[in-house]
């Protein structure tokens, strides 16, 4: 479900408006307060749960986006900014 609330605000946002890096900031300053909102008190059979095999839970969503933080964010910032 998470998954899907994210894709639709990305598709309603890039439909609708023209990509500028202001406005984008303001869905992305959101992002770690909103996660935290999702997830809170949930127990774990939500956390780790998936639809079904090959896919993804909220835990490794979450860890995925870590690990791109900590990891290679420069790395896609530069090909944003050199397309």
């Amino acid at each position: 479900m998470f998954v899907v609330v994210c894709k639709r605000i990305f598709f309603v946002y890039c439909s609708i408006m023209e990509y500028r890096l202001e406005k984008a900031l303001e869905i992305l300053e959101q992002k770690p307060s909103m996660l935290k909102q999702f997830l809170l008190n949930l127990s774990d059979e939500w956390i780790f749960c998936n639809e079904e095999e090959g896919i993804w839970s909220a835990f490794d969503i979450i860890g995925y986006l870590i690990h791109g933080e900590n990891t290679d964010w420069i790395t896609r910032t530069n090909i944003i900014l050199n397309k």
